[in-house]
């Protein structure tokens, strides 16, 4: 993983654990304000059915109208139950059935409802529900016999009023829940012939969840703004880091590029300069003077180095060109590498090489660019000797210059990735190979710059070719 996806890696995390924190607080607020909203209706409403409606069991006249039925018929239903052995018998549910009917057709919920409502202006979508969890009866022995339970389905009670929580007496709230509960009553004298009774007092909203939304709207509001600022400032911190690395980062591979041409000249340089002390060589004034203009030139070209690695902001697209005859300032560059090899195993090959055809370019960069290709032919090659071939062919536009060698040759997948800055091809037995791999990242650069094109073959054990299009 590069440096540069790390970060990013790093970064991304740590924007989704800041949204997740973001969004947990917003979790948070919608749960306190359900919350809050539900501890103060309920408290309100818990007021109203303790005041109102508990003393009297389940409503007003909710008392007398259960007693009519079971303490007055207490006697027959030990009877049935005694002869059933059972309280699922046809009296008992009968007279079960017709109670919990009149117990709904008597509820006076609703208006009392409507009345507090009013006082407390709770929302008018406040709903409720009354249900009876479980009655027992007791008789003779005062042991609790279970007439009715929630958990148990009755086939003679109307089945749209059985829910899960009991039967249903009043009200049109929907699915409650245990956080609904205002109120949940036991009564029951447990004494012989008395009844036991558990009743829950429900109360909500059916569109609980839009008004606390409504409720938390400015909170969410508010909060939705600072992600969405967190946002807008991480991205343009995030982009602004990202230009400055980038531009850090050319700077950095310039002036690796740079330092890994100045092997070039000063080779040459010490090359000639050794020529120059042998006394054969110093004797024959032709041949000095060939090794001291192989000298001042290679000087110019470190003095450029040193130049460009000054003044780095001289790196760009706009490079100043002068008109040359190619194949001299080619001749130039294979005799200065000639001289920088002095290795007999290493043999050029030229043809065409007299073409007068001017060119327009940067002597620097294209002197650079050619070295570099040498190099890598050099560098790559397990023969002997080691040749390299150069051919320059005339055409209508321009000229044509293939540089082939007899190196070890390329795979596909090096020749793609031939010029990305810092690769090296991995070769078996080539390992030993020094270099940062700028090179040819640096040739591609300059054919861009001058705006020609280049070729790339290769084949395995036979060697590879550039073309150079101009």
């Amino acid at each position: 993983m590069t440096e540069l996806k790390k970060y990013k890696l790093t970064a991304f995390t740590g924007f989704v654990i800041l949204i997740g924190i973001l969004l947990y607080l917003i979790y948070n607020t919608f749960e306190l304000k359900d919350r809050q909203y539900q501890i103060d209706v309920k408290e309100k409403l818990k007021q109203f059915y303790v005041k109102n409606i508990s003393k009297e069991n389940i409503y007003s006249g909710g008392f007398s109208l259960i007693d009519s039925y079971l303490i007055k018929n207490i006697r027959s239903l030990e009877s049935e139950y005694l002869k059933s052995g059972s309280t699922n018998n046809k009296y008992t549910d009968s007279l079960l059935a017709v109670m919990f009917e009149e117990l709904r057709v008597r509820n006076p919920i609703d208006s009392l409802l409507e009345k507090i409502r009013t006082r407390h202006k709770l929302n008018d979508k406040l709903e409720y529900l009354i249900v009876i969890n479980s009655i027992s009866l007791r008789f003779r022995d005062n042991k609790p016999i279970p007439l009715y339970d929630h958990l148990k389905k009755y086939p003679f009670l109307e089945s749209n009023l059985q829910s899960a929580q009991g039967y249903i007496i009043g009200g049109k709230l929907k699915s409650p829940k245990q956080q609904n509960t205002v109120t949940s009553v036991s009564m029951g004298p447990a004494v012989p012939y008395s009844y036991d009774i558990n009743v829950t007092f429900f109360a909500d909203s059916n569109d609980r969840q839009s008004q606390i939304f409504k409720s938390a709207l400015p909170v969410l509001l508010l909060t939705l703004f600072a992600l969405l600022l967190v946002v807008f400032v991480y991205y343009f911190t995030f982009k602004s880091w990202s230009k400055q690395k980038k531009i850090s980062d050319m700077k950095s591979d310039f002036i690796n590029s740079i330092t890994h041409e100045f092997s070039t000249p000063i080779s040459t340089i010490m090359v000639a300069n050794r020529a120059i002390q042998n006394e054969k060589v110093f004797k024959s004034k032709e041949s000095v003077t060939e090794f001291t203009e192989i000298i001042a030139r290679q000087t110019k070209q470190l003095q450029t180095l040193f130049d460009q690695v000054m003044d780095i902001t001289r790196v760009n697209t706009e490079i100043e060109k002068n008109e040359v005859i190619f194949c001299q300032l080619l001749t130039e560059v294979i005799q200065d590498y000639r001289i920088k090899m002095n290795d007999k195993n290493v043999y050029f090959h030229t043809q065409g090489i007299n073409n007068e055809t001017r060119v327009s370019l940067n002597r620097f960069w294209v002197t650079t660019m050619i070295s570099n290709i040498f190099d890598n032919a050099i560098k790559y090659s397990d023969k002997t000797p080691k040749e390299i071939q150069i051919i320059v062919d005339g055409t209508p536009n321009g000229l044509r210059i293939s540089i082939r060698d007899n190196g070890i040759g390329m795979e596909e997948h090096t020749i793609k990735h031939l010029f990305d800055k810092f690769y090296r091809g991995k070769n078996l037995g080539r390992e030993h190979v020094s270099g940062l791999g700028l090179g040819m990242y640096y040739v591609q650069q300059c054919i861009k710059i001058h705006n020609w094109t280049m070729q790339v073959q290769s084949t395995i054990g036979l060697g590879s070719e550039i073309l150079i299009i101009i």
